[in-house]
């Protein structure tokens, strides 16, 4: 089922940790560090408005060629993984747009539903509905702990409008069902949130 075996050693002892750990992992990393890299650029004004430092910042127009790159390294490490989450992390953006029209004439929900279907024909309804719900959780988790930095700028993100309460309920009944959808997949996104959170932070 895991495919190659790879022994580590520690503290003496020796355990063994499948090949789809580190494959399905380092997916999850370059394409969250990519999801995370352009979402910073997108709110750079923002940002600024609060005083907080980030990489995209920092980085400025070239942080839209490294997203390329690191979304390109993440295909090539797990396809099937890397188009779900980044063509979820899409469909998701979209939809919190819901009704603005973006540069294609059409309108938030329809660009997010195109980019499901897609989605769906490339990998199959299972995976990519796994990585819509693990990015509206990825999401909310976001909005709860930057609610209070989003109001100070003004930016109106979905906990700020319906509060914190209602929002970590729904939080929690995503979070459960991505882990019924996809245990393993699921824990290595919350094993790498916090590393791409903090690679992220510019401290310069």
């Amino acid at each position: 089922m895991y495919g190659v075996w790879f022994k580590v050693g520690l503290l003496g002892h020796q355990f063994q940790i499948p090949q789809t750990f580190w494959n399905s992992g380092l997916c999850i990393l370059l394409i969250g560090i990519t999801i995370k890299l352009m979402d910073d650029w997108l709110d750079q004004e923002f940002d600024e408005c609060v005083g907080k430092k980030t990489v995209a910042r920092k980085l400025g127009k070239s942080a839209l060629p490294y997203s390329l790159l690191l979304a390109v390294l993440s295909a090539v490490v797990n396809p099937p993984l890397a188009i779900s989450l980044f063509l979820a992390s899409y469909s998701v953006g979209m939809a919190f747009q819901f009704t603005d029209r973006m540069p294609t004439g059409l309108p938030g929900y329809g660009e997010a539903a195109i980019s499901f279907v897609v989605g769906c024909c490339l990998i199959g309804v299972p995976l990519m509905g796994w990585g819509i719900v693990m990015m509206l959780t990825v999401q909310l988790l976001d909005d709860i702990l930057d609610s209070k930095l989003d109001k100070q700028s003004g930016q109106q993100n979905f906990v700020v409008k319906v509060g914190i309460v209602e929002g970590s309920l729904l939080f929690f009944l995503l979070f459960v069902s991505s882990i019924l959808l996809n245990a393993f997949e699921t824990c290595l996104v919350l094993i790498a949130m916090p590393i791409i959170a903090l690679s992220q932070e510019w401290r310069g």
